[in-house]
């Protein structure tokens, strides 16, 4: 029974996962797993339709054991039947996971139709995407916690890989199965990520197996990505050399928006894509001593209401439904509060 991987490697047996009592050997590329049939049919039913299939004659036996060669790699294999045999090896969500783990158990899961899996895995993957702007600045400003080293923000349950292809990878990930409503802040990072590394393509993300898969998103990066760069230069950055009614100290309040104006461009020029916090609480306090109480105030709500209205566009900047389907999205795949 097979469907096999090519390897120039020996087989070689999991220890962790090559139960003596076991009744199916699985393969993948070099590496050999001795499991339960019936357990792994109970939990797939994709295994349970193609381990119903007679056994030919000459089919391979391991150890007087029918086996299984997938055409899955081995580092997506492993975790996905560890998550299934072993119980604590990829625990709900807050359980700490990586995203190695977890795109391996959410691919295959959700190729065998592992259902629970599936759900599990969705929920650690959709707790690093914020879907509104007040969980966004949470995840901003915890960035100099301490949990900001391990975490992709304060509420993700595994961490973020400072590396441009692991963006890549979370975003045809989410496309393949399903889950779009991460796209637009994975989108909104990787804007960010690029910009601030001086690139401007998808190049050079190996080892990604599927070019024709990047250049599918590419187009859509690219426009996007220069949406995001327009509205933090005019819309976001704006803001700051607006006049306020009611100024009371004219003069004084002018030399300040130009001083903030200054430091935002200084901001820009490094990060042109960080168009949510590329003015943020830390930068207003550098101005807020020669701002009018008036000024400060109407400045705070004039770039509060453009970043607002950034959010809420950032959808559509990545040709993604609006927040409110993809939140729908998301409740109907892993529930109405997933993180509580």
């Amino acid at each position: 029974m097979a469907v096999d991987a090519e390897t120039s490697r020996e087989p070689h047996r999991l220890e962790d996962l090559w139960f003596d009592d076991g009744n199916l050997v699985i393969q993948a590329q070099s590496t050999l797993y001795w499991v339960y049939r019936g357990f792994l049919s109970s939990r797939s039913t994709v295994f349970e339709d193609m381990l119903a299939l007679p056994q030919p004659p000459d089919a391979e036996l391991v150890g007087g054991c029918p086996l299984v060669r997938l055409p899955d790699p081995e580092n997506e294999v492993t975790p996905f039947l560890k998550a299934i045999f072993l119980p604590e090896f990829f625990m709900p969500y807050p359980a700490r996971t990586n995203f190695d783990d977890l795109s391996g158990c959410l691919r295959l899961s959700n190729k065998y139709e592992v259902d629970y899996l599936r759900k599990r895995s969705l929920v650690h993957l959709s707790s690093a995407f914020p879907m509104d702007l007040q969980q966004a600045d949470r995840n901003y400003y915890d960035r100099t916690g301490a949990a900001w080293s391990y975490l992709a923000g304060c509420s993700a349950s595994w961490p973020r890989p400072d590396e441009l292809t692991f963006r890549i990878r979370a975003i045809l990930l989410a496309r393949e199965v399903g889950a779009t409503w991460i796209l637009p802040w994975a989108f909104y990072d990787l804007s960010v990520f690029i910009s601030m590394q001086n690139a401007s393509t998808l190049h050079n993300t190996e080892p990604l197996s599927s070019m024709q898969a990047i250049q599918a998103i590419q187009t859509t990066f690219l426009s996007g990505h220069q949406a995001q760069i327009t509205a933090t230069s005019v819309d976001i950055m704006g803001c700051l050399g607006r006049k306020v009614v009611g100024c009371q100290t004219r003069e004084q309040c002018y030399r300040a928006r130009l001083e903030a104006l200054e430091r935002a461009w200084s901001l820009f020029r490094v990060s042109p894509s960080l168009s949510l916090h590329i003015w943020d609480n830390y930068d207003w306090k550098s101005v807020a001593d020669d701002l009018c109480d008036t000024c400060l105030i109407g400045l705070k709500d004039a770039l509060e209401n453009a970043r607002k209205e950034f959010f809420s566009n950032l959808p559509s900047m990545y040709e993604c439904s609006p927040w409110e389907e993809l939140k729908r999205m998301r409740t109907a795949a892993i529930g109405a509060n997933p993180f509580d």
